[in-house]
C-alpha cells in the first residue's frame, strides 16, 4: 500500500468497507457496509443463517489490523474450538497473505495468533475468565455472546478497553430474552444494534427460506431465520452452567477439531433413551469413571432390532466396560430392558415421572456447577440443552421437558448415562410383575425380585 494517494489511503483508513473492497477483493453486501461502516465504537449485531456476523467481525479486525499500527485486537467466542474457528474464518478473508507471510508484512502466524510487521497482532481466545483476565486490548471482536456468561463482558472484557477506548463488537444468534447482548439490544443509546434476517443475504433463494420454515419448529425459525429473541425465562441448563461442562477444551494440546475427549479401556456408564415411535430418534450416551461424557449416539428412525444391536454392540465391546447402563421404558423401551435385564446383570430400567427426571436432570445440573462433568462440544447437543425448560406444578415439584416441537432425547439420554455412573437407587418402576410368557423361562414370581418403586 506504498504507492496509493492521500485520499485512497484516508477511505482505506476510515471506510472499512472500501477496504474489503479493494484490498481484499470482496463486495460487501449493503446491510454489511452499513455495519462495519459505522462510527459507532459499540456494537451489537443479531443475524440469521448465512448473513455473515461472523464475517463481518472478522472484515473489521484485519481492517484495523491493517491500517493501524500496534494495535492488539482478541476475538473471543464461547469455547476454546469455537475462538479457532473464527480465527479459521479470519484467516480464509487472507488466504493469499498467509501464503506470502513476507510479501504480505506477517511476522508470526499461529492456529490462534496472527502478528504484523507493523506490530498490530490479533489472537483467538475462549471466554474464560483465567484465560483472557487482565489483558490490555484495542479491541475485542466476540462471536456467539448469546451464549457468554454477562460476567465475562462487564468484569473482563468492558476493563481491557478502558484505557484504550477500542472496538466492543458483539454478534451472536438471537436466543432468550436475557444476559448482556440482549440487554444491550436497542436498549443503551451509547450502542449500534441491528437485526438481520437471513432474507437480507441475496444470495439465499426463497426455495431455501421455504425449507427452513417447514424443517424447523416455529421457534427455531424465529430465532435462526428472523433473528428474534425469544421468550426463555425458565430455562433448566443456564449458559454458565453449559459453559462450565465445557472448560476441558482449554487444556493445551488437543487434537484440532476435537469435539469431545476419548481413550480406548475405560469404564463407562450408559444411558439410553429409545425413540418414541418408529419413525423418531434413539439416543445412547457413555459417560466414563471421571465424568466425561465421551460419546453420544444418535440412531435416526431406529427401530427395536437396531437399538438392541446398538446397545448390545456397546455391552460387548473389548475396549469399553459398561459398569451400569440405564434405559428409558415408558413406551417402546420396556420390551427392551425386560429383555436386556434377563441377558446382561448392568442393564436396568428407568420409569421416567416428573420426580424421577426432577432427580436425574438436577443431579446433572449440580456436576455441571460444580465442574464435575465434561460434555461435547457439539452443536446440536448445546443448543437442545439450552432448550430444555421447566415449570413447578402445584404440588411443588419440577417439570422439565422440551417445548412446543423440541426435542429432549439427548438430554434425557445424558442424565441416564449420569444416573447410571453414581448408582443411586431413586428411579421409578411399575409396581407389577412381569411376565415372560413367550420365553417360558422365568415366571412371574422370578421376574418380581428385580421390580421395585420409588
Amino acid at each position: 500500500m506504498q504507492n496509493i494517494d492521500d485520499e485512497t489511503r484516508r477511505r482505506l483508513r476510515e471506510e472499512p468497507s472500501f477496504f474489503v473492497e479493494k484490498v481484499l477483493g470482496i463486495e460487501a453486501y449493503p446491510y454489511q457496509k452499513q455495519f462495519i461502516d459505522s462510527k459507532k465504537d459499540r456494537k451489537a449485531v443479531v443475524g440469521g443463517r448465512q448473513i455473515g456476523k461472523t464475517t463481518m467481525m472478522a472484515w473489521m479486525a484485519i481492517h484495523e489490523f491493517t491500517m493501524f499500527k500496534d494495535r492488539n485486537i482478541l476475538l473471543i467466542a464461547p469455547t476454546q474450538r469455537q475462538a479457532l474457528n473464527f480465527m479459521r474464518k479470519l484467516k480464509k478473508e487472507i488466504d493469499e497473505w498467509i501464503e506470502n507471510e513476507d510479501e504480505y508484512g506477517l511476522k508470526y502466524v499461529s492456529k490462534s495468533r496472527i502478528e504484523g510487521e507493523n506490530g498490530s497482532r490479533i489472537e483467538a481466545l475462549p471466554a474464560l475468565e483465567e484465560t483472557i483476565r487482565g489483558l490490555t486490548i484495542d479491541s475485542a471482536f466476540i462471536d456467539e455472546a448469546a451464549f457468554i456468561d454477562r460476567h465475562i463482558f462487564t468484569s473482563i472484557v468492558s476493563p481491557m478497553l478502558a484505557t484504550t477506548d477500542g472496538q466492543f463488537v458483539i454478534g451472536s444468534t438471537a436466543w432468550g430474552k436475557e444476559g448482556y447482548l440482549y440487554n444491550k439490544f436497542d436498549e443503551d443509546e451509547y450502542w449500534l444494534s441491528e437485526r438481520y434476517t437471513s432474507m437480507e443475504n441475496p444470495d439465499i433463494p426463497a426455495r431455501q427460506i421455504e425449507e427452513w420454515r417447514r424443517d424447523m419448529t416455529e421457534i427455531e425459525f424465529q430465532r435462526e431465520v428472523l433473528a428474534q429473541f425469544s421468550d426463555k425465562k425458565n430455562a433448566f441448563f443456564k449458559n454458565r452452567d453449559i459453559n462450565s461442562a465445557l472448560e476441558w477444551l482449554n487444556e493445551d494440546g488437543l487434537p484440532k477439531n476435537v469435539i469431545y475427549p476419548d481413550r480406548a479401556g475405560r469404564t463407562s456408564y450408559l444411558g439410553v433413551d429409545p425413540a418414541t415411535t418408529g419413525d423418531d430418534k434413539a439416543v445412547l450416551t457413555s459417560v466414563d469413571s471421571e465424568d466425561n461424557v465421551y460419546e453420544i449416539k444418535v440412531i435416526e428412525q431406529c427401530e427395536i432390532p437396531e437399538l438392541e444391536k446398538e446397545i448390545r454392540g456397546k455391552i460387548n465391546a473389548p475396549d469399553r466396560n459398561y459398569i451400569n447402563v440405564y434405559i428409558e421404558e415408558n413406551g417402546l423401551g420396556e420390551g427392551t430392558v425386560h429383555r436386556f435385564e434377563r441377558e446382561f446383570k448392568q442393564v436396568e430400567g428407568f420409569r421416567t415421572t416428573i420426580r424421577s427426571k426432577e432427580s436425574i436432570y438436577n443431579q446433572v445440573k449440580n456436576k455441571m456447577q460444580k465442574g464435575e462433568l465434561m460434555i461435547p462440544d457439539r452443536e446440536d447437543f448445546k443448543k437442545q440443552l439450552r432448550t430444555i425448560e421447566y415449570e413447578m406444578t402445584e404440588r411443588g415439584n419440577m417439570k422439565i421437558y422440551a417445548p412446543g416441537d423440541s426435542h429432549d432425547d439427548m438430554a434425557d439420554s445424558l442424565a441416564l448415562a449420569v444416573a447410571a455412573k453414581s448408582g443411586n437407587r431413586y428411579v421409578e418402576r411399575q409396581k407389577k410383575f412381569y411376565s415372560f410368557s413367550s420365553s417360558g423361562n422365568e415366571s412371574a414370581e422370578g421376574s418380581s425380585k428385580r421390580a421395585f418403586t420409588f
